[in-house]
């Protein structure tokens, strides 16, 4: 098959902008994106903690207020 310049020119922009598109929709894993992934996901596991915090004390309460009541009602 022969090809001309032009053509060969043309399929060499469209393989490059091919190229481009795949970088743009996977992104390479570089160390900046690590850190920043990290630092998101810390902040996530802080907030997570913090509610998982937040809904064992009120567990807790949840749980002192009921036995209370309970010992309340067999005395």
């Amino acid at each position: 098959m022969i090809i001309d310049k032009k053509s060969q020119k043309k399929i060499s922009r469209i393989k490059q902008a091919e190229l481009k598109n795949k970088h743009i929709q996977q992104p390479e894993i570089s160390k900046s994106n690590i850190v920043v992934g990290e630092k998101y996901f810390l902040k996530d596991i802080n907030e997570i903690e913090k509610n998982f915090l937040l809904k064992v004390g009120m567990g807790i309460s949840y749980a002192v207020v009921i036995s209370f009541l309970v010992f309340k009602l067999l005395a």
